[in-house]
């Protein structure tokens, strides 16, 4: 406990039938590669640090790659797991971590087991399935917007015994990627509130100035990677028709992790620098300190060129009591209602600027929709309430396996 461990490479020999042990927490295998840093490990961060919110749960998290997700797992003392680095170019390396997911289910009991995304359905579905434990698939995006490749044929031939999907929109494509329709269910993403702050005003005038932002600035705040979808471009083009609107600052949060994404940074910078808005855009880079920056900006705007799955950048935003602009599709239009932000059409530049013009312009606007945000992100992804609907429904997977898949083999 809270330390990375390898995974047991003793196999224990196979009990006759897998088998719910006596009532007790769930104890569940979560699944993931590791290497990035994005929405799906800020919610197995969640995940971990949400053990006091349902003592019904007993989340262990076993991980190809030992980076940043696993420091944060570890941190909050986590059950962490290693299986050894499994890249789609490296079959040894791909049967080296089956092999050490296959000793751990077969010595350690776990009512079920999460792959988080296609991927790791792709590599460890057949093992999961092999050992007769439930596997479950959480599916974090949908399948329209992904590549077409090797690895989402292969997850596309699993049969797990239930899929999770983070948003109806989300869900809407489970027929896309299988053959079969598999048992579903739509559970958005548990989301923690972040911690209250000591002294959040001295907070955020320190963020502010360090950020060269005025004190008394509207600050639109985007969190994300530079990435053409996320619609960093088109709110830099809204923007630029408030140009002669007094008061806003904006900041991009997010830092380039390959050289596709550093380019399309440089051409935001020049964007910004062309539309005559270059010194009221800050870049800020990656942070760790999101939380902080959100408490210390006005209204948070991602407006997606294609549909956000979920958007869990959105929930900690409402957290964060901040209006929320964003486009009226995916995730976004399940989460932001007119309680506490705009949603304005797709790839439309106008009505973006004028949904931002609106909330610089009306701070009474700005409050109302700043006081129910907390409240609309806690109704839609409060962990409490998510991890208790997960439980419910991964209780019965032991009671509706089919027998050929409740022996392990």
């Amino acid at each position: 406990m809270g330390s990375l461990a390898p995974a047991p490479q003793t196999i224990a020999p196979p009990s006759a039938a897998w088998a719910r042990p006596a009532p007790g927490p769930l104890r569940v295998l979560h699944l993931q590669s590791g290497r990035q840093y994005g929405g799906i490990q800020r919610m197995l961060v969640c995940l971990a640090e949400s053990r006091e919110h349902c003592l019904l749960l007993e989340p262990v998290f076993a991980l190809c790659f030992q980076e940043q997700l696993a420091r944060e797992l570890i941190a909050s003392g986590a059950d962490v797991r290693d299986l050894g680095p499994a890249r789609a170019r490296n079959p040894w390396g791909i049967w080296r971590a089956n092999r050490r997911l296959r000793g751990l289910l077969l010595t350690e009991q776990f009512d079920a087991v999460i792959c988080h995304g296609s991927p790791l359905l792709a590599l460890f579905g057949f093992t999961v399935r092999h050992c007769g434990v439930p596997l479950v698939y959480w599916m974090h995006n949908d399948v329209k917007q992904r590549n077409k490749n090797f690895s989402e044929f292969v997850a596309s031939r699993q049969r797990p015994d239930l899929v999770i999907a983070n948003s109806e929109f989300t869900a809407a494509s489970i027929p896309l990627q299988f053959a079969w329709i598999p048992p579903h269910v739509v559970i958005p993403c548990p989301v923690t509130p972040p911690a209250p702050r000591v002294q959040p005003a001295v907070a955020r005038a320190q963020l502010r100035r360090e950020a060269n932002t005025p004190a008394d600035a509207v600050v639109i705040t985007l969190v994300g990677r530079p990435e053409v979808w996320k619609g960093h471009a088109q709110l830099l083009e809204a923007l630029a028709r408030l140009r002669d609107l007094p008061g806003w600052h904006c900041w991009m949060i997010g830092g380039a992790f390959d050289p596709e994404q550093a380019a399309f940074l440089e051409s935001l910078r020049a964007a910004a620098t062309a539309g005559g808005i270059a010194d009221r855009v800050h870049f800020l880079g990656q942070r760790q300190d999101v939380d902080d920056l959100l408490l210390a900006s006005d209204i948070f705007c991602q407006p997606n060129l294609t549909p956000e799955p979920f958007g869990i950048v959105f929930i900690e935003a409402l957290y964060a009591g901040l209006p929320v602009v964003s486009v009226d599709h995916g995730g976004a239009k399940e989460i932001v209602d007119a309680t506490c932000g705009r949603l304005v059409p797709p790839n439309d530049p106008a009505a973006l600027a004028g949904a931002l013009e609106e909330l610089v312009r009306d701070s009474g606007a700005r409050e109302r929709l700043s006081r129910q945000a907390p409240l609309r992100g806690a109704a839609v992804s409060d962990p409490g309430r998510v991890l208790a609907q997960v439980h419910s429904h991964l209780a019965t997977l032991g009671q509706t396996l089919p027998a050929s898949t409740s022996a392990r083999l």
